[in-house]
């Protein structure tokens, strides 16, 4: 009987553990994603030279503070991934399910723009860098749009239906805005970049990426605590 009662005691303190470390996880993307934009922030009056208009985010790691970047990209990644677990219990759709899977190749992607830096001069680091950004720009808002209307069919997120679609609809705004912008201003050699004006809208799509997230995690923060 005392064999069996420690197990069962055993048994409920593992359960208690992994419930109080999934009641972080919202935390946990909540504040990987404000140390993001908060390092973004900073890294534009630390690095001056990197005109915000013409340069992408990416360029502050070639700066003398790139590792600063890089923990953004790295912060970022954990973000993604944390607001990936505090969703799991309510991802049941198909559809969402595969959003889940393609945030966790975004959160893939994010650390390795983290580790590989976008050279000026075309070498396996630039190359893995652009591919892990193409992976987090083009395929974001798939995921965010999979995963949202995955959640909106829970009943428990219902009351936050409305949130959850305006940060998705922002989400497809800061996309075309930035895919757009390539389009428009997209100079007409390799070697005339002057008119590749398109940082704002870089860095305007990056922040609706994040707002996503922060308003994902923030909504499963409240469901978290309501339990």
């Amino acid at each position: 009987m005392t064999f069996k009662y420690r197990r069962m005691n055993n048994k409920t303190t593992s359960d208690k553990s992994r419930l109080d470390l999934s009641t972080h996880f919202p935390n946990i993307a909540l504040v990987a994603i404000s140390l993001f934009l908060t390092l973004l922030i900073v890294l534009h009056f630390i690095e001056p030279e990197y005109e915000p208009s013409k340069h992408l985010i990416s360029e502050y790691e070639l700066g003398h503070f790139g590792w600063l970047m890089s923990m953004a990209f790295f912060f970022l990644g954990v973000g993604v991934f944390t607001m990936v677990l505090c969703t799991w219990p309510f991802i049941k759709t198909k559809g969402s399910i595969t959003g889940r899977w393609i945030f966790l190749i975004i959160t893939v992607a994010l650390f390795g723009a983290a580790i590989f830096y976008p050279y000026s001069i075309p070498n396996m680091a630039s190359t893995i860098h652009t591919f892990c950004g193409v992976i987090v720009i083009f395929t974001f808002p798939i995921a965010a749009t999979l995963s949202y209307k995955g959640l909106i069919n829970n009943q428990t997120w219902a009351e936050y239906r409305k949130s959850v679609s305006v940060a998705t609809w922002l989400v497809w705004v800061g996309f075309i805005v930035f895919f757009g912008s390539l389009i428009i201003f997209h100079p007409e050699t390799s070697e005339n970049k002057a008119g590749l004006v398109v940082g704002w809208q870089n860095r305007f799509m990056m922040f609706t990426y994040s707002y996503w997230i922060l308003v994902v995690g923030y909504r499963a923060k409240a469901i978290k605590n309501k339990n």
